[in-house]
């Protein structure tokens, strides 16, 4: 039987471009292009008209590489931001946006996404209405929403990651493709669907309509009573509130599946009673609906200046009682609508549901965090966290943390993500790794989530990674702001966990200062849920793509303890423990002792220990790269001493490894 376990470290600091004497902090991909830079402006200052040169250095550009202006927004602390899009040979590169941040005309930070493009052909071998074909054939759908309905199936050229079905820790390409809007009524779905304009084949998806989940029962209804905005039409008084932006309107799909069949609910005296309205149709579900509608725009508004979810007024349409007995409500990209629920759940027009599914809308229009793995984890939960927040501002009777809880079932609880079989640690217990649900985003946004609530009312106790933590809480008024900076600032399409680590650090550090308690204690709540060091700890490890450990049977023995210096981690029977969110501080030129200590489940057994570094920073563990060696079989702990080479700095990558009865390489 072969054996081998493994744990991966990340360690020290990295910086290097031409700007390297002005960047005072960055953050690293997998194809070690940054993320994330922050300009040191104490020692020079950058200036904005310079954006194009810095974004050239920083990724080393060539001619075929772009970046065209979006959009630029002043935010209300006077930083601009301004995004680009990347464009390769003239192709859009899709997820490809970087956000230039300035302040009274000096650069002080760069986010985002630059993808890195072998040269590939931009010229199709496929034509478009192949690609449509081979869209709708992946969807198959039984029936599409007509072209009169804004489904077109109108296909764009993009370049796209071919990483459809694959594990977010697999490598993939950036392809050509052909981006086709696919609308489909029966069932109902709506997604971008991505077909390689060389081949033929679906290489990336991403959903347009964001859905709730269906997991509960309901038979209450919501609201209240409560003073709405309507107007007056034709001697009666409609759902429809045109003080805001461009209009609030709530309409009746009367249970079918068509948006232009719908019509307005009327009333003749413009007072809504539960004697005319709550009804076995239950029509003051559409109440509920439109008073959330008024009072979620007035958040945003109010709290965060975004006028309506696209920060320009667009017009708030809501659909209620769509078709016949569905328990779901999604944003399409367009509207947001609302079924009547059947065995499971009642109408689904609750404050909170309405608050999250606006909070899909809000995040299209900012970071467009793609619908799938680690991005659609983040995306759900920023929903969530708007919905909860929503909910605490305007009816702090609820309980703030749960959500879904008037639909008599509660989805998830922000509090305590576990007692929903949600993960409240990177990683941790109940991640989901399998492509359902778009890789678990409905549940691998507890730890988020967690994350929110921990600095809004404060916590501490120990994590999945055995960490013990403690939390000073900064109120939702504070955490608020942070998160909406996170999403609307600094996020882009394909952010991941510890790029949130460093975006919500950032965004402390500009709303209140660096040291400050709102930074600490965003920091802590970070590592509380697994993703990064402690406030006073090291910059979190970088994110790259390493050959997978061969380890699989556990039943039988495990790394229990690696000890590095002062550094300890911690392992119970598990097949392969990926520690990369943690780091060691670690100093060149310096001899440190480790300590290395086998589990087992009963038995004793003979086991080799070897450790790697990759000090060149090129993602293989080379020969040279083996910094400890045990020499011999060993059924107890073994030691020995690591010395750090002179003139290593940055971040690095260690893997520790065990293998039963014999020798091991890396992988």
């Amino acid at each position: 039987m072969k054996r081998i376990f493994t744990f991966l470290f990340l360690f020290v600091f990295l910086s290097a471009a031409t700007f390297a004497q002005e960047i005072e902090k960055q953050q690293i991909d997998r194809n070690g292009k940054p993320t994330f830079v922050k300009f040191d402006t104490k020692v020079k200052s950058v200036s904005k008209t310079e954006t194009k040169a810095v974004l050239s250095s920083v990724f080393n550009m060539t001619k075929n590489d772009e970046y065209k202006s979006l959009r630029s927004e002043k935010d209300q602390i006077g930083y601009v931001h301004e995004r680009f899009q990347q464009y390769y040979q003239g192709i859009k590169v899709e997820n490809g946006v970087y956000i230039v941040h300035s302040r009274e005309g000096v650069l002080e930070a760069l986010s985002g996404e630059y993808k890195l493009i072998n040269n590939i052909s931009v010229t199709p071998s496929i034509s478009a209405n192949e690609a449509i074909e081979n869209a709708k054939a992946f969807v198959n759908a039984q029936e599409y929403v007509k072209e009169s309905e804004k489904s077109s199936f109108t296909p764009e050229l993009v370049i796209v990651a071919n990483d459809y079905n694959k594990h977010p820790k697999d490598n993939y390409e950036m392809v050509l493709a052909y981006k086709v809007d696919v609308y489909a009524s029966k069932p109902l779905s709506r997604d971008y669907i991505y077909v390689d304009a060389q081949t033929g084949d679906v290489v990336h998806t991403n959903a347009i309509i964001k859905t709730a989940d269906a997991t509960g029962t309901a038979a209450t209804r919501y609201s209240g009573t409560k003073s709405i905005k309507t107007d007056s039409y034709n001697g009666s008084y409609r759902l429809r509130d045109m003080s805001r932006g461009n209009g609030i309107i709530t309409y009746d799909c009367n249970t079918s599946t068509s948006y232009t069949s719908a019509v307005d609910f009327t009333d003749v005296d413009n007072n809504w009673t539960a004697a005319e309205w709550d009804n076995a149709a239950k029509d003051n579900g559409a109440l509920d609906a439109h008073w959330a509608g008024m009072v979620t725009y007035d958040y945003f508004n109010e709290v965060h200046g975004r006028n309506s979810f696209d920060g320009n007024g667009a017009q708030m349409k809501t659909y209620v009682h769509f078709d016949d007995s569905y328990e779901n409500a999604y944003w399409n990209g367009s509207v947001f609508t609302f079924g009547d629920g059947a065995s499971t759940f009642d109408i689904l027009t609750s404050l909170d549901v309405f608050g999250h599914e606006f909070g899909h809308a809000v995040c299209e229009y900012t970071a467009d965090l793609v619908y799938s793995k680690e991005p659609g984890a983040l995306n759900e939960a920023f929903s969530d966290i708007w919905g909860c927040t929503i909910e605490y501002k305007y009816a702090p009777d609820k309980d703030t943390w749960l959500m879904g809880e008037d639909l008599g079932y509660v989805l998830r609880d922000l509090s305590n993500p576990k007692a929903k079989g949600l993960p409240d640690t990177y990683l941790g217990d109940n991640w989901v790794t399998s492509s359902a649900d778009y890789y678990g985003v409905h549940t691998n946004n507890g730890p988020f989530c967690y994350w929110y609530y921990l600095i809004s009312v404060g916590g501490s106790g120990t994590n999945d990674n055995n960490d013990a933590y403690s939390v000073t809480a900064i109120g939702i008024d504070k955490a608020e702001k942070i998160a909406y900076r996170v999403e609307s600032v600094y996020m882009t399409a394909s952010s991941n966990y510890a790029n949130a680590r460093t975006f919500a650090i950032q965004a402390a550090q500009d709303l209140y200062g660096a040291g400050s308690q709102e930074e600490i204690s965003v920091t802590n709540a970070m590592y509380a849920i697994g993703v990064g060091e402690p406030y006073g700890g090291v910059t979190p490890p970088v994110s790259a793509t390493y050959c997978e450990s061969k380890g699989s049977d556990f039943s039988y023995e495990w790394i229990a303890k690696v000890q590095l210096g002062t550094f300890t981690k911690t392992s119970t029977g598990s097949a392969y423990s990926d520690f990369t969110s943690s780091a060691i501080p670690v100093n060149a030129g310096t001899s440190y002792a480790v300590t290395l200590t086998p589990g087992f489940a009963s038995t004793t057994y003979d086991e080799y220990w070897k450790i790697w570094i990759d000090y060149n920073n090129d993602t293989i563990f080379d020969v040279d790269e083996l910094v400890y060696d045990a020499g011999a079989l060993s059924k107890v702990a073994v030691s020995g001493n690591i010395t750090i080479p002179t003139g290593i700095s940055g971040l690095r990558r260690m893997r520790v490894s065990m293998k039963y009865n014999a020798a091991q390489t890396a992988c």
